[in-house]
């Protein structure tokens, strides 16, 4: 039993002693779990981005499908910055969105909080919430999305 845990112990240090670099540019899918005026979407998301195309301010860009009562297209693009470096790290942000779907168009304000923990320096899986303000017909609706899938760089 012992070898195993020196085995472990060994590969968990070269984990770790890898360079994890938040700032690169990064493709990734995601599974989303939209909240929109009472109602829950899923939908499958794919993004692009990079954490510092700006100095510290990157940009990021995603496309998702979804079905709810009716099927719907949704675009954002959204200003992060990374709120450290390393294995695991949080960023932040916002930006744009709209939703296209059952005729009406929603075009709505994103906030963006998540986090991203590497697998390797490759392969990270990251987590987020965005609440999101939408105008549609005159009228505002609240909404949430949370995310999770894998990134690669």
């Amino acid at each position: 039993m012992r070898p195993y845990l020196v085995l472990l112990a060994l590969l968990w240090g070269m984990a770790s002693a890898q360079s994890y670099e938040p700032n690169r540019l990064f493709v990734g899918a995601g599974l989303d779990f939209n909240w929109l005026a009472g109602s829950s979407y899923p939908s499958l998301t794919f993004q692009a981005g990079d954490y510092n195309l700006f100095g510290p301010l990157g940009l990021r860009a995603h496309v998702g499908f979804g079905q709810g009562s009716v099927g719907f297209f949704e675009f954002g693009l959204h200003a992060l910055t990374a709120l450290g470096q390393g294995r695991f790290f949080p960023y932040g942000g916002g930006g744009l969105g709209v939703i296209f779907g059952g005729g009406v168009a929603l075009w709505g304000l994103e906030g963006v909080a998540g986090a991203e923990f590497f697998v390797n320096p490759t392969l990270s899986i990251g987590a987020e919430i965005a609440p999101s303000l939408y105008l549609a017909n005159g009228s505002a609706v609240f909404g949430f999305r949370l995310r999770l899938g894998p990134n690669l760089r």
